[in-house]
């Protein structure tokens, strides 16, 4: 008898996108943490967790581990403005406009709460967002089999 191999992967991408034309100006994958990875599990349970609703950039360099919680040095946190599911794929942006969070972003998270709450994923990124920039951040969870 042949053995059934069923086994799911999650993956994360990050894009930061130009507000106007939509162009991607920075890309990379991206580590679901471990409270992220529970966050999915429970939204199966009949009382769901709150939705994930923010995606915060911050200046902290700590390389990502999947025990984190927060940010390590955040700087600006902003209400979603687009979710969406299709295909196992969530995707989730935000902008951030021209005069809002000027600085070298090196970490990026989505959160569950305005404040506090569940970090579901964290990135190390190099970005300089300088005061010229409109952009979106783009965050997608990918669930698949593999």
């Amino acid at each position: 008898m042949e053995k059934l191999k069923d086994s799911l992967g999650i993956k994360g991408t990050l894009r930061i996108l130009d507000a106007n034309t939509r162009t991607i100006l920075y890309q990379k994958d991206n580590m679901v943490v471990n409270l992220g990875l529970a966050y999915i599990v429970d939204r199966m349970k009949t009382v769901p967790p709150d939705p994930i609703g923010w995606i915060e950039v911050g200046t902290g360099t700590t390389p990502v581990d999947p025990l984190d919680t927060a940010l390590e040095t955040p700087l600006l946190r902003k209400a979603v403005t687009d979710l969406d599911t299709d295909n196992n794929i969530l995707t989730v942006e935000t902008l951030y406009a021209r005069f809002e969070a000027i600085a070298v972003w090196k970490e990026c998270g989505m959160f569950n709460a305005s404040s506090g709450g569940t970090m579901v994923n964290r990135i190390n990124i190099d970005f300089n967002k300088t005061g010229d920039d409109a952009v979106i951040v783009q965050f997608t969870v990918t669930l698949n089999r593999f």
